[in-house]
């Protein structure tokens, strides 16, 4: 999905990418936890994991190098989904160590103080030999106990090691890790009770410098299933945590096709439209909002791509601009593209997916004639009366051509956004120049051709004049190299015909 401009600056349960974190701009705070230095020891890595975001991701690639050469895990796959609870909170000081010391009857105090609660789903978008993609989306609890409401646009792409190191690890790497109890770092195997249920766990927790941190990971699935941390800053003592709730399998009726060609040619394109906003006052005011979208590396599943949205400000004051990598592919509830022609399989009316966790029922509003005259299709992604996502797909190119939000706890003040594609990315490839030619005083033939960069091309000949056609053995879903390519084969006499298909 494109995400809208205003993604909760500030969330309390907003991830930072391994990949692209998030930057600073004026105008919106910057949270998030920078790794730096996790090299050489455990100490040195939790050190880093302490951090005021409670669903931040860590890395423990660098203290289990297995995870670098494993592969993914039987418990991981594309389409799964992990739910997390998450909650933070910063507390005085003195009575944040009153507590820890177990303080007993003096510990009855009942002070405001911030705080944040809400949900984190990360969802594996794509697997390959040696690298996943994850996309981690935030939700915030409305004052704390609800309603839920989906950050839009606080989403954020990981890539990771096959074998983890993030949100999940590799079980056979978790099994070579020694259990130690030393000063300020401790690694028990122990069972573990998360949100109801029980699990064999590896607990690492390690105190330094008045911080204390503690990751735990099921040691049958490798999932990580519970974070926690506090940090002493000038207000206090910030303690957060993060509760793994379950997992599912998303399944959608578009995981069977494949992507776009289009999108191994890495186009890049722009969106434009404008964010609203709602609130108690003389008037709502709209700000013009614009999205360019660069596809950098693509497979025929899944993609990676970065995205800059420009938000405008009122007069005088300076635009917001935020660069950051995300995810996208065929296992995905909220796509940047549908694979072709999985338009055509849906119907108006159609429940797609529904999620127990956050309540999101994903349905299809509309199948056929859009806005832009072109045939499509309209998703509607929709969490109660608080929060609803909108797009429309083309029909032939599958690319999302327009995109509605709108979220809001309250009808007092909320925010709504329109998004509209530009211009559409090449729909067909260039139809390939097939030549032949005779190779010496041989039975050899040399068939030659154009090609486009990752398209994919097949050689096919006929016998009977073209009526059938069947595929060359050797010459078939070839990746195209932008430069000329050819294949040699022995004739068939003078009755042959030779053809060349791209897509």
């Amino acid at each position: 999905m494109i995400p809208c401009a205003s993604a909760a600056a500030g969330s309390t349960t907003t991830p930072c990418a391994r990949v692209a974190a998030r930057r600073p701009h004026p105008g919106r705070p910057f949270h998030g936890m920078h790794r730096h230095g996790l090299r050489r020891t455990l100490a040195v890595l939790l050190a880093g994991v302490l951090a005021a975001v409670p669903a931040a991701s860590q890395d423990l690639s660098d203290v289990l190098p297995e995870l670098k050469t494993l592969p993914v895990p039987p418990s991981v796959g594309e389409g799964l989904r992990l739910n997390y609870l998450v909650e933070v909170a910063t507390v005085p000081t003195a009575f944040f160590y009153e507590w820890v010391n177990d303080a007993g009857s003096t510990n009855h105090y009942n002070l405001p103080s911030p705080s944040g609660r809400g949900r984190t789903q990360v969802d594996v978008i794509g697997v390959a030999p040696a690298y996943v993609a994850l996309r981690v989306q935030p939700w915030l609890y409305h004052n704390f106990t609800g309603p839920l409401v989906p950050l839009f646009g606080g989403e954020e792409a990981l890539i990771s090691h096959a074998g983890g190191g993030d949100w999940y690890a590799h079980p056979a790497a978790l099994a070579k890790v020694a259990e130690t109890l030393q000063p300020g770092l401790r690694i028990l195997r122990m069972p573990l009770s998360v949100a109801g249920r029980l699990y064999r766990a590896l607990r690492i927790q390690r105190e330094i410098r008045g911080a204390q941190a503690v990751v735990c990971y099921d040691l049958d699935t490798g999932y990580l299933i519970y974070k926690a941390a506090s940090v002493t800053g000038k207000q206090g003592v910030t303690v957060s945590q993060a509760s793994f709730t379950g997992s599912r399998r998303i399944s959608l009726p578009w995981f069977t096709g494949r992507l776009p060609s289009w999108t191994a040619l890495r186009p890049t394109l722009r969106y434009e439209g404008s964010h609203t906003a709602v609130a108690p006052g003389p008037f709502p005011y709209t700000l013009p909002l614009s999205a360019e979208v660069a596809i950098t590396a693509a497979t025929v599943n899944w993609f990676l791509y970065e995205q800059t949205t420009t938000l405008g400000s009122l007069p005088g004051m300076p635009d917001t601009v935020e660069t950051k990598t995300l995810a996208s592919g065929i296992p995905s509830t909220s796509p940047l593209c549908l694979p072709v022609p999985a338009p055509d399989t849906l119907r108006p009316g159609d429940q797609l997916d529904a999620d127990d966790v956050t309540g999101a029922v994903l349905t299809v509003t509309h199948v056929g004639t859009l806005a832009s005259g072109r045939h499509g299709v309209v998703l509607h992604l929709r969490v109660g009366d608080v929060a609803w996502a909108e797009t429309a797909y083309d029909g032939a190119t599958g690319v999302a051509v327009e995109l509605r939000t709108y979220s809001g706890a309250s009808p007092i003040y909320y925010t709504t956004t329109e998004l509209r594609l530009s211009a559409l990315p090449p729909s067909a490839p260039a139809i390939p120049r097939l030549t032949l030619e005779r190779l010496g005083p041989g039975n050899t033939l040399l068939l030659s051709w154009n090609s486009e960069a990752a398209r994919r091309y097949t050689v096919e000949s006929s016998t009977d004049a073209g009526h059938t056609w069947n595929p060359l053995a050797g010459a078939e879903d070839r990746e195209g190299t932008g430069q000329l390519m050819s294949v040699e084969l022995a004739a068939r006499g003078t009755h042959g015909f030779y053809r060349v298909a791209a897509r």
